[in-house]
């Protein structure tokens, strides 16, 4: 009866997790997946590879369903080291902004916006799947976002969302030298979690 009991709770409590990746697959297609469903986003039209002394990053460009220009990246960290930092800290480390506005958080998705200099917020899905990796595509008109969010029926506050900014490149502030003054990994087992 008791392990019955401690089984039926465990089910419940795995079953109330979001699991979701965001992933390019092997057809091109950027995909997110959440709770066994999958949104295609769009497909990747190049490619292209950062490599660091600690991480390496995958950079798209994704054209999307929508016909706009969205980018996708990948962060996989080296197997000795893991991120240092929250998701929405390092986020704001990788691109340089220093306000967020969460707009949904649950397990590893995040949908959030990042205030741009001019008082508009870029529009970013982030999949964090473990300490060693994580996923984003930004460049989101509001339009887009709030419907991509509708779509997977999240419960978010449309009046919330901000005056979005849509970048025509990417604008992720990659160096060795920014990794070093500004570190967003450490050694591996530092943290209990992301």
């Amino acid at each position: 009866m008791k392990k019955s009991i401690l089984l039926l709770i465990i089910t419940l409590l795995l079953s109330s997790c979001a699991v979701s990746s965001l992933q390019i697959e092997s057809t091109d297609e950027l995909v997110l997946k959440q709770n066994s469903k999958d949104y295609d986003i769009g497909k990747s039209v190049d490619s292209n590879l950062l490599r660091f002394v600690r991480l390496d990053i995958t950079q798209n460009s994704i054209k999307a369903n929508s016909s706009s220009t969205l980018f996708y990246e990948q962060i996989i960290t080296d197997q000795a080291y893991q991120f240092s930092r929250g998701s929405v800290e390092t986020l704001q480390i990788i691109f340089d902004f220093s306000k967020s506005n969460i707009i949904y958080k649950s397990g590893n998705l995040l949908f959030v916006q990042f205030e741009v200099n001019d008082g508009k917020y870029l529009n970013l899905i982030a999949e964090i799947s473990a300490l060693q990796d994580m996923s984003y595509v930004y460049g989101y008109t509001n339009e887009e976002f709030i419907a991509m969010a509708k779509k997977m029926e999240l419960d978010i506050d449309i009046a919330d969302v901000r005056k979005s900014f849509i970048p025509k490149q990417p604008i992720t502030k990659w160096s060795q030298t920014r990794l070093i003054i500004e570190p967003i990994l450490e050694p591996f087992g530092k943290r209990d979690s992301f």
